[in-house]
């Protein structure tokens, strides 16, 4: 990705290390499921007020809900 957008800044120098962070959380976490064929729905939650939750997994009727910092 950083080769895409010609970015090679330290991350601790960036303004999108907590977007960077959250998608490699959300990608590790779906990965983990996919390689112990658990198959679950992943999904992100918004409301008009711009609150939100980061991953929403729902698996064998259970629903959890992660926020990741």
């Amino acid at each position: 990705m950083r080769y895409l957008i010609n970015d090679f800044r330290v991350i601790s120098t960036r303004e999108d290390r907590g977007t960077l962070w959250e998608s490699f959380l959300i990608s590790e976490r779906i990965k983990k499921r996919n390689n112990a064929n658990e198959y679950a729905s992943f999904y992100f939650w918004r409301s008009y007020n711009k609150q939100e939750i980061d991953l929403i997994v729902e698996f064998n009727g259970t629903i959890s809900a992660f926020e990741f910092k």
